[in-house]
């Protein structure tokens, strides 16, 4: 059994460890990575099959002895040159389940000096995002990181020491019934100094029941089981080793006494951080030094081990073989026949000889693995008490394998047949030193590294070992070792081998690179090499660049630039396509490490119109047709009109974008054309009666020009245009003459002189300044009834309704005699007439003679003459009586006679 007595005393010996201040502290979370180192999560691998286990643990412990390395951890952004050793185990209290990490950092100071600065962490894992609650003391405290709170502690001190070294974790779970204790503490030595001590004692309050550690089955997050591995120094970042010479070991303890976990994985089961999978940890199970040893290389994965037994018989000792070494076996062996028990024993390592004097016969050992309290495998391995061969091997390496267990050298065994006796390859002797294995000889004869014993004999086996000394550089190179190239940074070369070191470049990390002088030298002891080497740092932009470097130019997306140099990027314009482009500002900087470099720079997109446009940029006016603008740019345009050519103009309505990439923009926009016209003219516009006059109008606009357009109702304008009517396509050039004209409105049908020249009517257009002169006529309105209109003269400058005085005039006829008589005269009708006549008139009106008559319309008179019997027989009586007067008269005067 592995039984390790740690100090529960703080103290340090100053001699080699010194106080260093504290670097970041680093966080993990419970979920699958690829740490590299031992991992238990319940389940035994054998050669039948896998058996799944649960048991519990109250202390876990893990060992790490670390001979050098050269390593680094980048997170993403940043290299750091630190990797991290963690002690984690899930911890159950009733239906509560942690996550505990005993996790201290190792920082590589270079000259084979190490920091290491211890910390912890404690996370709730009883369910996705479950919180630590508030009732936890410690150094710590508790935060919240990736969706959850964590308790975490990191010592504020950091020690120092050289290599080779070892690191012992232990993490004490306990109890009082109430309330929940986990102790942190470690040992740490070295070739002159121990350190022991406690670092974090941490109490998780209103725990009612014993809190333990659990391997195997799962709980709400994932597995349960502990680990000791190697990882980077922070969560989601990756370990890259170039050189590593470690080993590693895991533990529970039980009873007082540490033992080996049963079964073990390479990789961790619960940490985020990652190693390399090609410049990684190689791992390989040695049973005999019950360590897990590493070295640089290729990433192992699954089990370090098969779990099997052994047992054989040899001079009165009964030797039994387990894998894994240090775990908790016992061994029961029963006499085949009988079935009697002849001997039981536990088993305390992977190797162990038992003296017991047993008689000739056959015997069957029963093996049984506990883990704490629980039986989690058992196996039978039968054996005989004959000897069939004699093996005597002689080395200066002190162990040998046969059949895969370990022998002492310089020794005779005795062994069953078939037998296989193999060598380890390389043994060391000290740091920096070792034996190389070259070949074996059996009774004089030359094998290989393995020797295959099928007969029984006596053999006597000799190994040829050679000395080899460790040869390290800063960083792996090409080189010859006695003519054979090799390429490494820490190798192995035999003794006083001849090495040749050319001038090369050789890659020493991501980024960097150095440019090698030659170096011949021979090796006579390990040896640390200082090479002369330029270091150049690799400087990445995100396009190609026009930079200087010196005196140099360059138009290049990276270069490789001496540590130290002056990088001056001048501003400049580079091309990503024709549409697109970076405007990029000057900068200069110095390079002291590897950098991916951004220089500050405006991504500009060729922005284009058909044709100028006045547009605002972010709130600068420009006018252009084409133009770089910087993307996300806002380009803003008012209404505008835009003259394309003479004659061509586009109205282009508002508009706005954003500038998210190269843009052939056209914006809404109506084509006008000129029109030119020599002078206004009335019009129809799209079938709308206009006044046009020049001007740009919409492309497709219908023009007709009217040949007589109307002011007024007395005034119109007579047209003469070369153009009649058309659909505006392209500019237009109208001539327009026009005749100014009024209305003349005569108040009847009648004769006029127009500038002189005679016309008749009632109305009439008229140019304007005509002479117009209407003389004195007769209007008749019938043959009976006329108008005497008095004349007028006048020029025409505006319309005219023209009142003429005028007198309304019948016509009068009288015995057929025709007289125009104005309205309202009077008339007289008078006819000679005799003494024996009478004389009437007859026609319009019935009138004696003599009689006045108002001409108030036409008059026809005619004189009627008839016997006036009134005078006629005045006359006659007159007669009469004159005759008979003269009768009388004569009568009386007839007798008297002269």
């Amino acid at each position: 059994m592995k039984v390790v007595l740690p100090l529960l005393l703080i103290f340090l010996i100053p001699v080699l460890f010194f106080v260093m201040p504290s670097s970041a502290s680093s966080t993990s979370s419970l979920s699958i990575g690829n740490a590299i180192g031992i991992s238990d999560v319940g389940v035994l691998n054998t050669q039948s099959g896998n058996i799944s286990y649960v048991f519990y643990a109250p202390t876990i412990a893990g060992l790490v002895n670390f001979y050098g390395g050269d390593f680094y951890t980048f997170n993403g952004t940043s290299y750091s040159p630190e990797a991290s050793f963690q002690l984690d185990g899930v911890m159950q209290e009733g239906s509560q389940y942690y996550w505990i990490q005993n996790k201290p950092v190792v920082e590589n100071l270079g000259n084979n000096v190490f920091s290491i600065q211890l910390s912890d962490m404690i996370w709730n894992v009883t369910s996705a995002h479950s919180f630590m609650s508030n009732q936890v003391v410690g150094q710590g405290t508790v935060s919240y990181t990736h969706g959850t709170t964590v308790y975490q502690y990191t010592e504020s001190r950091s020690f120092l020491t050289h290599v080779p070294f070892t690191l012992e974790l232990f993490t004490a779970l306990s109890d009082d019934g109430g309330n929940a204790y986990v102790l942190f503490y470690y040992e740490l030595i070295n070739s002159t100094n121990i350190a022991i001590g406690e670092f974090d004692n941490v109490t998780l309050y209103g725990m009612t029941q014993a809190p333990l550690f659990i391997a195997g089955g799962t709980n709400p997050s994932g597995l349960n089981g502990f680990e000791m591995v190697a990882s980077a120094s922070n969560d989601f970042s990756t370990l890259t080793v170039n050189s590593w010479n470690a080993s590693m070991w895991l533990g529970y303890k039980y009873n007082n006494e540490y033992y080996t976990v049963p079964s073990a994985l390479s990789n961790s089961f619960g940490i985020t951080g990652n190693v390399s999978s090609v410049k990684g940890i190689s791992e390989v199970w040695n049973n005999s030094g019950n360590v897990v040893e590493q070295t640089a290389g290729e990433l192992s994965h699954g089990f370090l081990w098969n779990v099997s037994v052994g047992v054989r018989y040899s001079n009165g000792h009964v030797i039994t073989t387990v894998t894994p070494g240090d775990s908790q076996w016992s061994v029961e062996i029963k006499n085949a026949q009988t079935g009697a028990t002849v001997f039981s024993s536990p088993v305390n390592g992977s190797y162990e000889s038992f003296s017991e004097t047993l008689p000739q016969g056959y015997f069957i050992a029963t093996f049984q693995l506990d883990a704490g309290s629980s039986v989690i495998y058992s196996a039978q391995s039968s054996f005989s008490t004959v000897d069939d061969a004699s093996v005597t091997v002689r080395s200066v390496v002190p162990y040998f394998y046969e059949n895969g267990l370990s022998e002492p050298s310089n020794s005779t065994i005795y062994v069953s047949l078939p037998s296989t006796i193999s060598f380890p390859t390389s043994y060391p002797i000290s740091n920096g030193e070792r034996l190389f294995l070259l070949y074996s000889t059996v009774n004089g004869n030359r094998e290989g590294d393995v020797v295959n014993i099928t007969t029984p004999g006596v053999y006597t086996i000799s190994t040829t070992y050679v000395l080899q000394y460790e040869v390290g550089f800063p960083f792996n190179v090409s080189l010859t070792s006695n003519g054979e190239m090799e390429n490494f940074k820490n190798g192995w070369v035999d003794a006083n081998s001849s090495i040749v070191v050319p001038s090369q470049i050789d890659y020493i990390a991501p980024g960097t690179r150095a440019i090698v002088s030659p170096i011949n030298f021979t090796a006579y002891t390990p040896i640390n090499v200082s090479l002369h080497y330029e270091e150049q740092y690799l400087v990445k932009f995100p396009f190609n660049l026009t930079f200087y470097v010196g005196n140099s130019s360059y138009f290049l997306n990276s270069t490789w630039v001496d540590r130290g140099s002056s990088l001056i990027i001048p501003s400049q314009i580079h091309y990503v396509t024709e549409e697109e482009r970076y405007a990029v500002d000057s900068s200069k900087f110095e390079v002291t490490s590897p950098i991916n470099f951004t220089p500050v720079y405006a991504i500009q997109y060729l922005v284009k119109f058909p044709f100028n446009l006045s547009v605002s940029v972010n709130g600068t006016v420009m006018k252009f047709s084409n133009a770089w603008i910087n993307g996300s740019s806002v380009v803003v345009s008012s209404p505008q009109q835009v003259y394309i050519k003479p004659g061509v103009m586009y109205n282009v309505s508002p508009f706005s974008f954003q500038v998210k990439g190269p843009l052939n923009y056209t914006p809404s926009y109506k084509v006008y054309y000129y029109l030119s016209v020599t002078s206004s003219v009335p019009a129809q516009l799209n079938g709308v009666n206009s006044t046009v006059t020049s001007g740009y109008y919409m492309n497709g606009t219908e023009l007709k020009v009217f040949k007589v357009y109307y002011v007024n109702s007395g005034e119109r304008l007579v047209i003469n245009s070369n153009v009649s009517s058309l659909t505006l396509t392209s500019p237009v050039y109208v001539k327009v003459t026009y005749t100014k004209q009024y209305y003349l409105s005569l108040p009847f049908n009648m004769t006029f002189y127009l500038n002189g020249e005679k016309y008749t009517g009632t109305t009439l257009w008229v140019n304007a300044s005509t002479s117009v002169k209407v003389p004195q006529q007769y209007i008749y309105i019938s043959n009976v009834e006329r108008y005497n209109v008095t004349g007028k003269s006048f020029v025409m400058n505006e319309s005219e309704s023209v009142k003429l005085p005028y007198v309304v005039e019948y016509l009068v006829k009288v015995n057929g005699n025709s007289t125009w008589y104005p309205a309202g005269s009077t008339l007289t009708l008078n006819a000679p007439q005799g003494f024996f006549q009478t004389v009437t008139w007859n026609g319009t009106y019935h009138e004696p003679n003599g009689a006045t008559l108002k001409v108030d319309q036409p008059i026809t008179e005619n004189s009627v003459t008839s016997l006036n019997y009134v005078n006629v027989g005045i006359v006659v009586a007159i007669v009469v009586l004159a005759i008979a007067l003269l009768v009388a008269v004569f009568i009386k005067r007839k007798p008297k006679a002269q």
